[in-house]
């Protein structure tokens, strides 16, 4: 029997940081005060690392956290594991949109296609420029870190901004503030450019007895 999520687990955080990642590389305005960023993304295609993420709302100082590690692949496949507190993993492959939960032994199958446009999962398969779908802005630096800001031109995103910090040249943060004002922060770090990908990276296996919920099987997806 299929069984609820842990109620702090937010895996369309992730769908969306991932989206952004993906997009990056896209057209973007030939502004001096984002170059870096521009610069950042410029032959992106491959790129892993390790994070933390963590809620900056009124939750407890230590609650909220999440541990593990990204693979980005472009076009359109990723891998995003957490590692703790819990074991759960997404995965998109350029079709499909996988969330495996590994304690609970539970799978979801969803659809990635273009119908899905104005979600944060939608977004990471379009081919528009990010700068027709977000406005870019460059911050003022914390310390060695330049922050982005990158806010939707509509409000139907799921997100009122997100903030991209890269200090040297390189990804070190991420927060996003999502409509209802609630803010998620990831740290980053041994981040490596077109790191070796295992030819099964983007697929997942489960075991025998895994509930499995296929939305791509009912009708009408």
């Amino acid at each position: 029997m299929f069984r609820p999520k842990s109620s702090d687990y937010h895996p369309s955080l992730a769908i969306l940081s991932l989206w952004l990642l993906f997009m990056m590389p896209g057209a973007m305005a030939a502004d001096d005060d984002v170059a870096p960023l521009k610069s950042f993304f410029a032959g992106l295609k491959d790129l892993g690392g390790a994070f933390v993420q963590r809620s900056e709302d009124d939750t407890p100082i230590g609650s909220g956290l999440h541990k593990g590690h990204f693979l980005l692949q472009r076009p359109g496949r990723f891998r995003w594991s957490y590692e703790l507190p819990e074991r759960q993993t997404i995965i998109a492959d350029g079709n499909r949109l996988m969330i495996y939960d590994q304690d609970l032994e539970q799978l979801t199958v969803k659809t990635l296609d273009t119908s899905m446009k104005n979600s944060p999962a939608g977004l990471l398969v379009t081919h528009e420029p990010v700068d027709k779908l977000l406005d870019i802005k460059h911050l003022p630096a914390d310390g060695d870190t330049d922050w982005f800001e990158l806010t939707p031109k509509t409000d139907t995103n799921g997100f009122r901004y997100t903030r991209i910090g890269l200090s040297n040249g390189q990804l070190r943060a991420m927060v996003i503030e999502d409509d209802f004002g609630q803010r998620t922060r990831f740290s980053f770090s041994e981040i490596t450019r077109h790191p070796a990908i295992r030819a099964d990276a983007f697929t997942i296996h489960p075991p025998t007895g895994t509930d499995i919920m296929d939305e791509t099987l009912l009708p009408g997806s």
